[in-house]
């Protein structure tokens, strides 16, 4: 034990095994709910990788209309991710347990730069690592920049932390300060790093608050140049399109630091949707959490040690901007990682002596394990991981969600009892009507479709999925002016969405309008699209005469996706019209290889690889 307190580093790789062995079974697991917008299908992040959108459009986080994000820095380790091994899970989840096992030995470097005693750091530092809370931030793969803008938040603490301290240097100041862009430009939370630094100088350095403003101004500086970036989203969140309004806000945050405590003293139930709604300042639930509030606020103001005036400061300044800004999730376990790190120096701090509490705390090793690798088993499928949410709350989006995988499934009929009783439990929920629509459509009731679609946008005027849903039924109905003109609606709301400006493109195939369609074609392709676009591309251009690039545009096609059957077909049937008959015989047989639609058209392939032999 002693040489442990002499080299505490020993204690990192036990750290890292214990926290390898609770989160061992996410290597098997896939990618969950958001995973597909932000990485199965975000072509963003998918070879060819345009840098420059990635670096400057909001719009390259998620391909979901609306849901746009600025995080340059999280996209740049799902490019690498997916460069490493596409879209097999493992080795997505093999960067958030390292992140994870990473963070825990942070947090309790903190502690040890805090003053308290490497042993007691340690063990905290474990139980971080164990708690059953921090599941789903490492379980669920978008939540990296959880992960990653807690760990950059700790890098900075520590490192202006250093700087105040004995043989301090630049260094540690430019540590501290790139360590603060690093973690905004992963996730917005990292702000609130620079709070934490103002209260520990005011709380622990004891400095006066003009000294620690000036100290300030180099993370003023940071977070001034990223609210300049990102004041559209901001400006959107608080100002023009807010979630609720600020009264109800902080009346349903408030509301939720007590639920919060719950959690992180007693775990259970966990869910990806918890029983929770929004509050008004008049019920009780509010007033809890705003005597909460007030006694944590006096056992901070009494507390003797200054490092204890600080660390329990921590919890609400790193909630500070979910408290503040509107967001369509009202509580979440990963906005609790954070806190959790911050309590890792106040669990050393707090605990008097490692040996006399070792039974205790072998204890709570092996309980927190047992939970967490529980719950890490619900996180195996979506499926199982909607119906444990359904088991813990009667709200609509559980349903929704499993109605998706119904649907997906093919078991359209269980798609839309889900989706029914999603509507019971909440009548105007948008994306239920929405998705409803997609069942009705693809069960031939366009009718029906079409009424739970124009509810959908009763509810929410401006929702872009039910508007390219209306218009793709109406396209189907054979009524294309209308759907383009919705097409052109949902553009306005989200002006960088490449699969909208690809389906406009190919309504305007369908009208004629060759050069139009192009134009969108071409802006989608600048988006980030793929090889239907490519496709789509090379009937705008045939059908302006430019045929040589119509084959480079099908060449380009089959080249990003070899097993696009349809632009093997075209790209055979160009060949053959420029007389290249070898050449068209070979995409017509990749065609053959990958075509997985009606029969018919596979026989007149072949039909035509016959006559080309005789």
């Amino acid at each position: 034990m002693n040489g442990l307190v002499a080299s505490p580093w020993r204690w990192v790789p036990a750290l890292c095994l214990l926290v390898t062995v609770a989160f061992w079974q996410t290597l098997d697991h896939g990618f969950h709910f958001d995973d597909d917008n932000t990485i199965v299908h975000n072509p963003s992040i998918q070879p060819p990788i345009h840098w420059t959108h990635v670096w400057s459009d909001p719009g390259a986080f998620s391909r979901t209309p609306g849901a746009g994000m600025y995080r340059p820095l999280l996209l740049a380790t799902f490019i690498v991710n997916y460069a490493w091994s596409g879209l097999e899970g493992w080795s997505w989840h093999v960067v958030n347990v390292a992140l994870h096992a990473g963070v825990s030995i942070l947090a309790a470097l903190l502690a040890i730069r805090l003053g308290c005693r490497p042993v007691p750091s340690l063990v905290a530092g474990s139980l971080f690592a164990l708690h059953p809370l921090c599941v789903e931030p490492v379980s669920y793969i978008s939540s990296r920049s959880e992960l990653l803008a807690t760990a950059f938040l700790l890098v900075c603490l520590l490192g202006h932390i250093r700087s105040r301290q004995a043989g301090g240097t630049w260094r540690h100041k430019t540590l501290s300060a790139g360590a603060l862009a690093a973690g905004l430009l992963c996730k917005a939370t990292a702000a609130t790093a620079p709070l934490l630094i103002l209260a520990y100088e005011l709380l622990v350095v004891r400095a006066s608050p003009l000294q620690a403003l000036r100290r300030l101004l180099p993370f003023a500086a940071i977070l001034t140049a990223y609210a300049v970036v990102v004041r559209g989203l901001l400006t959107e969140a608080l100002l023009v399109s807010p979630v609720r309004d600020m009264g109800p806000q902080l009346a349903t945050q408030v509301k939720a630091l007590s639920y919060y405590v719950r959690l992180l003293v007693l775990p259970h139930p966990l869910s990806v949707e918890h029983p929770f709604s929004v509050a008004r300042w008049y019920e009780v639930e509010p007033l809890i959490g705003l005597l909460l509030l007030i006694s944590c606020w006096a056992v901070t103001y009494r507390a003797s040690d200054d490092r204890l005036r600080f660390l329990l400061s921590w919890p609400l300044l790193v909630l500070l901007p979910t408290i503040v800004i509107p967001l369509n999730v009202l509580v979440s376990e990963h906005r609790l990682y954070p806190v959790l790190a911050g309590l890792v120096p106040v669990a050393a701090y707090l605990v008097p002596g490692f040996r006399p509490l070792r039974p205790g705390v072998v204890g709570c090793v092996v309980l927190m394990s047992a939970l967490t690798i529980q719950r890490v088993g619900v996180w195996a499928s979506e499926r199982g991981l909607w119906e444990d949410a359904v088991r813990w709350t009667r709200a609509p989006r559980p349903h929704v969600r499993l109605a998706l995988i119904e649907r997906s499934a093919g078991n359209l009929v269980l798609a839309e009892n889900h989706l029914r009783h999603a509507l019971e439990v909440d009548p105007v929920y948008a994306p239920a009507w929405n998705n409803l629509g997609n069942v009705q459509r693809q069960s031939g009731d366009s009718k029906s479709a079409e009424a739970s679609y124009q509810r959908a946008l009763s509810l929410l005027p401006s929702y872009p999925e039910a508007m390219t849903n209306l218009a793709a039924l109406r396209v189907e109905q054979g009524h294309f002016d209308e759907g383009l003109a919705l097409y052109e609606r949902a553009l306005k709301v989200h002006p960088n969405h490449d699969q909208i400006h690809n389906n406009i493109g190919t309504v305007l195939l369908r009208l004629e309008r060759m050069e139009r369609a192009e134009h969108h074609l071409r802006r989608a392709l600048e988006l980030g699209g793929g090889a239907p676009v490519w496709f789509n591309l090379s009937g705008a251009l045939e059908g302006q005469d430019r045929t040589q690039e119509a084959r480079d545009a099908l060449l380009r096609a089959v080249s990003l996706d070899p097993t696009y059957a349809p632009a093997w077909l075209h790209l055979g049937n160009r060949l053959a019209a420029e007389g290249r008959r070898s050449e068209a015989h070979d995409a017509w047989r990749s065609f053959l290889d990958h075509w997985r639609g009606a029969d018919e058209v596979a026989v007149r392939v072949r039909g035509l690889l016959e006559q080309g032999l005789r």
